[in-house]
């Protein structure tokens, strides 16, 4: 089929517990990442979601207290219509995925 791979955006990571190995392509080495982001999604390699719950906490708070502070100016319709299209997108994106994680996190 001609395929390609391009070596420089080449990511591995090992899911378990166990030691992950140094992956080589084209006398490159790759070494193995502990967690990445594919499709917006923050993935670990305990599948915890741990940075992407953190990473969706940092958003969220900034868009509280940008809520906050404008709340005085926008009737409520408006901040409904913000709140649809920055905040609900956010949290409902890949929440099939990442709502598996663990209770702690």
């Amino acid at each position: 089929n001609k395929l390609t791979l391009n070596t420089t955006k080449c990511e591995s990571m090992s899911f378990g517990m166990g030691k992950a190995k140094d992956i080589e392509i084209f006398n490159s080495k790759k070494p193995t990442n502990n967690c990445f982001k594919y499709l917006g999604v923050y993935i670990d390699n305990k599948l915890t979601f741990r940075e992407h719950i953190t990473y969706l906490t940092r958003k969220m708070n900034k868009f509280c207290s940008l809520i906050y502070k404008v709340t005085h100016l926008y009737p409520m319709n408006c901040l409904l219509i913000f709140y649809n299209a920055y905040a609900r997108s956010l949290i409902s994106y890949r929440l099939l995925v990442y709502g598996s994680a663990g209770k702690t996190n």
